[in-house]
C-alpha cells in the first residue's frame, strides 16, 4: 500500500479495509513496516515475507538489510494526524553529525492500542547509515 501522510492508497487498500483494521478496535498480527521514500514526503507499508508468503501476497519485494541505524520513536497520533515528514528530522540529524545514509530510511509500527483514553501508535523510525 502507498501513501501521504494518513491517506492510504484507495486502489491497494479500500476506505472498508482501512477503517476495519487501522481503528481503535482492530491491532494488526505482524510487525508493519512503513518505507519512506528519498524525500520523506510519502511511503509504503510492507510486512516481513515470512507474513506476505503464506497469505499469498507478492507484488514486489524489497530487501532491507541487515546494517547500522539510528534510531528514534514518534508519536504517530491517532488515525488522520500521522505526517509522512516524521522522519525527516532523524534524517537530518544523521545528515547534521556526519552520518553517510545508506538507503531509505523505514520504521516499524511498536504500538496501537489505546492509552488513557487515546488511540495511540507508536513507530520506531530507523535511518541507515554507513559503519
Amino acid at each position: 500500500m502507498n501513501g501521504e501522510n494518513d491517506n492510504y492508497d484507495a486502489v491497494e487498500f479500500s476506505e472498508h479495509a482501512r477503517n476495519t483494521l487501522l481503528n481503535d478496535r482492530t491491532i494488526g498480527f505482524i510487525d508493519s513496516i512503513v518505507i519512506f521514500s528519498k524525500q520523506q514526503d510519502n511511503w509504503m507499508l510492507a510486512m516481513q515475507k515470512r507474513y506476505a508468503d503464506p497469505l499469498g501476497v507478492s507484488e514486489f519485494e524489497i530487501d532491507i538489510p541487515a546494517r547500522p541505524c539510528l534510531c528514534t520513536v514518534v508519536d504517530m497520533g491517532v488515525v488522520g494526524e500521522f505526517k509522512s515528514s516524521c522522519c525527516r528530522p532523524a534524517v537530518q540529524y544523521a545528515k547534521k553529525h556526519g552520518y553517510e545514509i545508506d538507503g531509505y530510511p523505514y520504521g516499524i509500527i511498536l504500538q496501537r492500542g489505546n492509552e488513557n483514553g487515546r488511540f495511540e501508535r507508536l513507530l520506531e523510525i530507523r535511518v541507515p547509515v554507513k559503519p
